[in-house]
């Protein structure tokens, strides 16, 4: 957590925190120091906020510390010794106060949007504090999920404009974030409109194929092997007659990663409709031998081709 939150100055200031006991009391504290640092180091192991209690945490400090020998200092240094400290303690407070605002806005707006509040969606759809939109992208995905189930026509036609604004939302960022869960739920989203029709109910125009094509790529740039993400666009291609376009997405998927299953899959099942029969097989077949039904079911009509077919190598 240090390390992806701050870095490796962060990471190192970090076990320094956890060790600065040891290094700087005296020895007849040396056993107590010791015991505070491997408490402490072992609630961090299971769970980072655990050791995050201030006041115990200082009470457990102090005691331990009491009379630990500071860096060496001339008596004229002192009172620059504790400026600092207070000028470092004031910026970990004012630290802690902004997290906790963030904290308690964020948790107003999921409380907003879980109610179905446009606005509140509108608010949200920002960066972070940490500037990633992961936040951001579980709160719209926990509201799609929510989005799915709903059966009812009164509540589908309360909640449309929120899921009109998710929408608009996905738009806005997804070009420009960097988390690939985000684009994830976004496609997530075109999936259950075009392929699916889970969300029949919405009108959700924004959502047009270009903008699916658009974030499918951006998919496979920010997480190339996640080709999982695209079967539902490859399936819409396929199923709608689209052999070109089809063709074209294979290309660069495939670009990227040469043995990606999903990939030969759907390459064989175009290269089939061109009559390109051995080719075809031969496509499936490695799909298959790399693992495809782990994300889609193979037809058995598909199955007993390729089994039935000499194996006459990869084409």
């Amino acid at each position: 957590e240090a390390l992806h939150a701050s870095g490796l100055i962060g990471l190192l200031l970090f076990i320094l925190l956890c060790i600065a006991p040891i290094l700087f009391v005296p020895g007849r504290w040396l056993a107590v120091a010791s015991a505070w640092s491997i408490a402490q180091s072992t609630l961090l192991g299971l769970w980072f906020p655990l050791p995050l209690s201030l006041p115990l945490q200082a009470v457990a400090l102090a005691s331990v510390t009491g009379n630990a020998q500071g860096l060496p200092c001339q008596r004229g240094c002192r009172m620059l010794q504790s400026v600092v400290y207070l000028v470092l303690s004031a910026l970990l407070m004012l630290l802690a106060a902004i997290s906790l605002y963030h904290g308690q806005t964020w948790q107003r707006w999921q409380l907003a949007v879980e109610a179905g509040n446009p606005s509140a969606v509108s608010s949200a759809c920002a960066p972070g504090i940490r500037g990633d939109d992961l936040a951001l992208a579980r709160l719209l995905r926990g509201r799609l999920a929510a989005y799915e189930k709903m059966s009812d026509a009164e509540q589908q036609q309360q909640h449309q404009p929120a899921l009109q604004e998710l929408a608009r939302c996905l738009v806005e960022r997804i070009p420009h974030t960097h988390t690939p869960l985000l684009i994830f739920t976004g496609l997530t989203l075109m999936a259950e409109r075009h392929v699916t029709q889970q969300l029949h109910w919405a009108a959700l125009p924004m959502l047009d194929l270009p903008t699916w094509q658009h974030w499918i790529n951006l998919s496979l740039q920010k997480a190339p092997m996640r080709s999982d993400q695209a079967i539902p666009w490859l399936s819409h291609l396929a199923v709608s007659g689209q052999w070109e376009t089809l063709r074209q997405q294979l290309t660069v998927l495939l670009q990227r990663q040469p043995e990606d299953a999903v990939g030969h899959y759907f390459l064989g099942i175009l290269q089939l409709t061109r009559g390109e029969k051995e080719a075809g097989i031969g496509s499936l077949r490695r799909a298959i031998a790399g693992g495809v039904e782990r994300f889609l079911p193979i037809d058995e009509a598909i199955r007993n081709l390729v089994a039935d077919a000499p194996a006459t190598g990869s084409p």
